[in-house]
């Protein structure tokens, strides 16, 4: 069992995450908040083997300032990163502020359980 941050501001996506992680028998925690402090709290609440980030949600929140957040509070955890196929910015963005890796909200909805398990980190 691992232990797993999501951060999305989108609440039906974040129960679908996290049935499924559940399902998978990993522990979830779920944040839609993209204040520091609530970051932080939950980080070193549950010193997560990964970290989800909803980057598609650019309106609703400012995942560049968490994913340099993330980066500079806890570098050792992989964050791994969903969003729209078609913003190539936003992938290249996310890459370039270190996250391991970038993929379409599809294929994370199909494979979210492999991509959990190859990018998790041992605990």
């Amino acid at each position: 069992m691992a232990r797993i941050l999501a951060l999305t501001p989108d609440l039906f996506f974040s129960t679908r995450i996290s049935s499924t992680l559940k399902y998978a028998d990993h522990a979830v925690r779920i944040v839609d908040s993209d204040d520091s402090e609530v970051i932080d709290e939950a980080l070193f609440a549950l010193n997560p083997a990964l970290v989800i980030l909803d980057i598609g949600a650019a309106g609703a929140w400012d995942w560049q300032k968490i994913l340099t957040y993330l980066r500079e509070a806890s570098p050792d955890t992989p964050v791994l990163c969903y969003g729209s196929h078609m913003d190539v910015d936003a992938t290249q963005s996310a890459n370039a502020l270190g996250a391991v890796r970038v993929v379409a909200r599809s294929e994370f909805v199909n494979n979210m359980g492999n991509l959990v398990e190859r990018y998790k980190r041992e605990e």
